[in-house]
C-alpha cells in the first residue's frame, strides 16, 4: 500500500488495525471491514477519473509529508512461532541466537537513531511499540 501510494497510486483497503496510518484521515477509498455494500461503492469510484486524479494528488502530498527522510519508518514482522521456539517450543528450528533478544536488539539499536519501529504483524495490524527500559 505504501509503495501505490508514494507513486500517487489510490488503493482500496479495508479500514482495520494499523492500514489507515498509511492514509490521509478520511481517506475516501477506503471501507468498513466486511462491509460489502461499502466495497462496492469504492469499486464504482474507480470509473471517475477526475475523481482518482483529485485523491491521487491528496494522497501523494500525504505520503511526501509524511513519510520524508526525517520520518523514516521501519516495519518488523516479527515471528510468533519462532519467538515462542517453533510447535515443540524448544528452538525447533535450530536458530544460533535467541531470537526474543535478537529483536529486542534490533528494535533497540533502530530505536537510538530515532526510526519511527512499526510491528507489522498478520491481518494487516500495525503497532507501534513504547521504548524499552
Amino acid at each position: 500500500l505504501l509503495e501505490a501510494s508514494s507513486y500517487a497510486v489510490p488503493s482500496i483497503y479495508p479500514s482495520f488495525g494499523g492500514m489507515d496510518d498509511f492514509f490521509p484521515p478520511d481517506y475516501p477509498l477506503s471501507f468498513s471491514q466486511f462491509n460489502y455494500q461499502n466495497f462496492c461503492e469504492k469499486l464504482e469510484k474507480l470509473n471517475d477519473d477526475n475523481y482518482l486524479l483529485q485523491h491521487s494528488i491528496n494522497l501523494c502530498l500525504f505520503i511526501e509529508d509524511k513519510f520524508n527522510s526525517e520520518n523514516i519508518h521501519v516495519g518488523i514482522n516479527v515471528s510468533a512461532l519462532c519467538w515462542n521456539g517453533g510447535y515443540t517450543r524448544d528452538n525447533q528450528f535450530d536458530l544460533l541466537s535467541d531470537y526474543k533478544e535478537l529483536t529486542f536488539s534490533i528494535i533497540d539499536n533502530l530505536s537510538e537513531v530515532d526510526f519511527i519501529i512499526k510491528f507489522i504483524m498478520v491481518y494487516g495490524l500495525v503497532l507501534t511499540p513504547k521504548r524499552r527500559s
